[in-house]
């Protein structure tokens, strides 16, 4: 039973109409300390901490007299009026009603801002008595955060995959806002060309020179003779030789190599016409694919902006500074991309997706690729995989790993985090 006590304004809601989500100064209501037919019989309850985030442990604590034997009491955590959580515990001169934090929804107040935190009641029921926390507990959702540099190193060495010791860089932008995790990845594009050479066999080439560029003219392979300083037909069929790849930029006028700048082209390379197609092409690809497929909450709890998020992931290009460097690679014919060079003359557009799924942190699902040295996964219809097709939670583990860091960081919370899709 309830004494009268003085009205005051609903939580969320100032007397003068003013949108507040929490405001200290607000009375949560008065809790009834005296039964009008019996005194000595009285009931309190207060929080047992004054702010939470998602999954801080929190209890209704109530405080009884004139209680004759042990009963139940029953508590209710409200918050703008909706019950989000009924706790039972036994109890006579006091009770322990225990919570952690979970499924509250973060909303936009009607003036469009989030709120920072909500205010959760308490209310406590025992023995025909009831009583109201007369302060309000503070929900607070994990603070807005704009995007900040995340990179990590990732590697699947030869004894995992059989083929090869692979190693790169993730590396994106990581922030938050209102009930989104943003994930922002920037790469700096630049235009490469792919030549090739070959080391000449001195008896059965009877060449001078040791080595020569080499291209493909018509149906036809031609080396650069040195000394004639012109092209020429190679002595012997073209899978006589090993070609070796290097790949060019422009310098000037010059095309030089990247890794060794005295490698100098002997002629010009043409502009590749598809470029500008492609980086669109490419970029559709990327966030068809991962842009808004995934959300990422605090394992076993819910409340979006509490306890779960979407995570919207933003690909983009830049012509200056980015996240991540990659090459758009002129070839006269087709080649095989890689996280860094993505080739031009690639007919599969899926490429652009997975190669972003590294830079996100993900691993190759396909025999013979970077596999995940823990899991080795081979899965053939993911993105990741032969087929190139959907992402999947699974691919976005070391950016759930980085997101648990970064919470760290922000509000001290060790948080395990899972990654679903939405």
């Amino acid at each position: 039973m309830n004494d009268k006590a003085k009205k005051s304004a609903p939580l969320g809601e100032s007397k003068s109409g003013a949108d507040t989500a929490f405001a200290d100064e607000q009375c949560a209501g008065a809790p009834a300390k005296t039964c009008p037919g019996d005194k000595k019989k009285t009931l309190s309850v207060e929080w047992s901490t004054d702010e939470v985030y998602c999954a801080d442990p929190a209890s209704l604590d109530g405080t009884a007299t004139g209680i004759a034997s042990q009963v139940t009491g029953t508590g209710t955590v409200k918050v703008q009026d909706k019950t989000v959580k009924t706790l039972n515990g036994k109890g006579q001169s006091t009770f322990k009603l225990d919570w952690k934090a979970s499924g509250v929804d973060f909303k936009a107040l009607p003036t469009g801002k989030m709120p920072d935190k909500l205010a959760a009641v308490g209310d406590l029921s025992a023995d025909g008595l009831s009583a109201k926390t007369p302060k309000a507990l503070a929900l607070k959702r994990l603070p807005d955060k704009d995007p900040e540099a995340v990179s990590f190193a990732c590697s699947s060495p030869k004894t995992v995959n059989g083929t090869n010791d692979y190693a790169w860089t993730a590396a994106f932008k990581l922030g938050v806002k209102n009930t989104t995790v943003q994930v922002k990845q920037t790469l700096q594009i630049k235009k490469a060309w792919l030549g090739k050479w070959a080391s000449f066999d001195a008896a059965k080439d009877k060449l001078a020179q040791t080595w020569g560029f080499v291209k493909k003219s018509g149906a036809k392979w031609k080396y650069w003779d040195t000394t004639a300083k012109d092209w020429k037909a190679l002595p012997r069929n073209v899978s006589s030789y090993t070609l070796t790849n290097i790949l060019f930029v422009k310098d000037g006028a010059s095309f030089k190599g990247r890794e060794d700048a005295t490698q100098v082209w002997p002629e010009s390379f043409e502009e590749p016409k598809n470029y500008e197609a492609m980086k669109g092409k490419w970029k559709k690809n990327m966030n068809d694919t991962w842009g808004k497929k995934f959300k990422i909450n605090v394992k076993d709890c819910a409340g979006a902006g509490l306890c779960a998020w979407d995570v919207d992931i933003e690909m983009d290009w830049s012509a200056g500074a980015g996240d991540k460097l990659v090459y758009a690679v002129w070839s006269a014919e087709w080649e095989r991309s890689d996280a860094s060079d993505w080739y031009l003359s690639e007919n599969r557009l899926s490429l652009a997706a997975h190669e972003g799924g590294h830079l996100l942190g993900a691993y190759d699902e396909y025999t013979g690729g970077a596999i995940h040295p823990g899991t080795k996964k081979i899965v053939e219809d993911s993105v990741m995989g032969q087929n190139l097709t959907k992402a999947e939670p699974r691919h976005l583990d070391d950016f759930r790993d980085q997101m648990e860091k970064k919470v760290k960081a922000w509000i001290g919370r060790d948080w395990k985090l899972e990654v679903k899709k939405r």
